[in-house]
């Protein structure tokens, strides 16, 4: 039920305003929209009870209305994606010639300390 090719077009054809930041889900949430043909975002109350006005990302007949089939997708679609990034970065370790289990315990704790920095 997802399509490739509407995923792509909203990858490339989507119009400008409906960009979103790498923290509000970026490419990946324009692609997931776009392929399932569902629109997310829109506006949202903060903790503190101001309302924030987000844009909404989607194809323009999308529905925003999300079952809990589409959110079983949506999820699956992500964890097909972990899994596929993993098997892509052991592969390239081992193609590299880097599979030995110091190297790869040292570029793991270099990646946290990125993601710890950043948050």
């Amino acid at each position: 039920t997802c399509s490739l090719f509407s995923m792509l077009k909203g990858l490339l054809l989507r119009p400008a305003n409906t960009f979103r930041n790498f923290c509000e889900g970026g490419l990946g949430l324009i692609s997931l929209c776009w392929g399932l043909n569902i629109s997310a975002g829109g506006p949202v109350r903060s903790l503190d009870g101001n309302v924030l006005k987000n844009r909404w990302v989607g194809p323009d007949g999308g529905t925003a209305k999300l079952s809990t089939v589409t959110l079983r997708r949506c999820i699956y679609i992500t964890i097909i994606c972990y899994v596929v990034f993993l098997a892509l970065l052991m592969a390239g370790m081992y193609v590299s010639g880097q599979t030995d289990l110091d190297y790869a315990h040292s570029m793991a704790d270099r990646l946290l300390r990125i993601v710890n920095k950043a948050l």
